[in-house]
């Protein structure tokens, strides 16, 4: 549910700063 997208969002932040 919604804790689920901020889990999700949450990561996809920190993937794109190491990524970059």
């Amino acid at each position: 549910g919604n804790s689920k997208s901020f889990f999700v969002r949450q990561t996809t932040k920190t993937n794109s700063k190491t990524l970059k």
